[in-house]
């Protein structure tokens, strides 16, 4: 048996599911698969946990990983030019350039990107932005039920995605997501996704018009935005909205251009099998059937787990110092060899051993490609990084010291692994994992015994089903 994917996509009209497994002989199989309808505007959580009820129900998901949509209603979508090409730079120049965009301070959300077109001296990209509280909401439903996704994309983004993975010829198209009174749309130019827009809908027949015209008006701000000629050699439709058998004939001769429904089975030539209680209709699981695809193909989608909400470790702060440390001990003993040892047969040996240095180096600072004091470029390097994770503990208090107490109080035979430091003058946020809750627990009891933290609260323990580990967050007061 392949891998499993469980692929969930949340919106407020509807939730779908479904297990997709990749087997040996690169065919996909439909195991199982549901569809949940919502009666009503629920609360974003209840529609989560009543969901996740009825698909534990239906679907034995053993042994999966899963991948969830986050609903396009609560996404805002931006389209920026950054004179920048490298990720990380983009990363720390967003919060500003969005600052000004979004009305809410922007330090409530969290905000992942694509990029659609680089060159050396700039880069085009597509902005979606969640508030922070909503997604620590919809994570903490899911871990209700244990279940935690590695993944969490805007909904829709996968649908398109996968159709352009599938695609190697399209040229301009566009895809619309309808839901019941939301939909979305996503502008294809040259196989990429250059844009993404949802508007407020309302398909009753008397304001089918409206619709045509809101489709239209985004158009030409398409248009506008990327001074082109957008005309889109067909209109692909999907959703949990398309119940009206002759939308798809409205919209066609209204643009005048070739309408067709989605069948990502159909395109995939996955076979799948009607159950007894519910029809396989290619609208309502598209989206979830994509997320699976997603995963199984290693398909790039935008993902809001990053940051706090990461599920793959983060760097090491441990290895870190480690290397770091282990570098001053090479540099330390070359200027013990040099002050105790001058003479001829040394001086190779030292040749390479400052060779190994320099290697070392450049596995740590690949981007630093002038090397003249590496001794003096690490501390600088140092000090910049500690800049850039906000290691801001005052002048009362050392890192260093934060660091030794850390280590002196946790015993060695404490399984735990320290991802994240980040603190203040008065307090530190730790981020890690352990073996099990108990441990969570007693690394807790530890630090309360070190003289320099007034105070431990574990503020967040979940089990990692995929790393079978147990994530912390704590804050030490100190």
């Amino acid at each position: 048996m392949g891998k499993r994917i469980l692929g969930i996509d949340i919106r407020y009209s509807a939730v779908s599911a479904v297990l997709l497994t990749l087997k040996d002989k690169g065919e996909y199989q439909v195991e199982d698969y549901a569809y949940i309808p919502i009666s009503d505007h629920q609360v974003l959580e209840n529609i989560i946990s009543t969901s996740i009820e009825t698909i534990l129900k239906k679907i034995n998901i053993t042994k999966s990983f899963c991948i969830a949509s986050f609903p396009p209603n609560n996404i805002r979508y931006r389209n920026l030019i950054l004179p920048f090409t490298d990720r990380k730079k983009i990363n720390l120049i967003l919060p500003y350039e969005l600052e000004q965009l979004i009305p809410i301070p922007i330090e409530k959300f969290i905000t992942a990107f694509m990029i659609y077109e680089s060159s050396d001296a700039f880069s085009k990209l597509i902005t979606t932005s969640v508030e922070t509280s909503e997604l620590q909401s919809y994570l903490n439903a899911f871990a209700a039920y244990n279940i935690d996704p590695f993944i969490v994309t805007p909904g829709g983004i996968s649908t398109a995605k996968s159709f352009l993975y599938l695609k190697k010829d399209l040229k301009d198209v566009l895809i619309i997501d309808i839901e019941i009174d939301k939909c979305t749309l996503f502008f294809i130019s040259f196989r990429e996704i250059k844009m993404i827009r949802s508007f407020k809908i309302n398909l009753l027949v008397e304001n089918i018009e409206l619709f045509h015209k809101d489709i239209h008006r985004t158009i030409t701000i398409f248009q506008e935005l990327n001074n082109i000629k957008y005309e889109p050699e067909s209109i692909f439709l999907t959703g949990y909205g398309l119940n009206d058998n002759k939308l798809k004939e409205k919209i066609e001769n209204f643009f005048n251009i070739s309408t067709k429904e989605l069948d990502l089975s159909h395109e995939f030539k996955i076979s799948v099998k009607n159950k007894d209680d519910i029809e396989w209709i290619p609208h309502r699981m598209d989206s979830a059937l994509s997320l699976a695809i997603a995963g199984l193909e290693k398909i790039d989608l935008i993902n809001f787990r990053k940051d706090l909400f990461e599920t793959k470790k983060a760097l090491n702060l441990k290895n870190i110092f480690i290397q770091i440390s282990s570098i001053s001990c090479v540099i330390l003993f070359i200027f013990f060899l040099k002050f105790y040892y001058n003479n001829k047969s040394l001086e190779k040996e030292l040749c390479n051993i400052n060779n190994q240095i320099i290697n070392i180096f450049k596995k740590i600072c690949p981007e630093i490609k002038h090397i003249v004091n590496p001794m003096q470029q690490l501390r600088t390097k140092i000090d910049s990084y500690k800049k850039n994770k906000n290691f801001d503990f005052g002048k009362q208090v050392r890192f260093i010291d934060i660091l030794l107490q850390i280590s002196n109080v946790i015993p060695e035979e404490i399984p735990v692994e320290l991802n994240e430091i980040k603190g203040s003058s008065n307090e530190v946020v730790l981020i890690g994992t352990t073996d099990n809750f108990n441990y969570a627990n007693e690394i807790k009891i530890n630090l309360e015994r070190a003289n320099l933290f007034k105070k431990v609260t574990i503020t967040s323990v979940s089990q990692d089903n995929i790393e079978n580990k147990v994530k912390f967050t704590m804050i030490l007061n100190i």
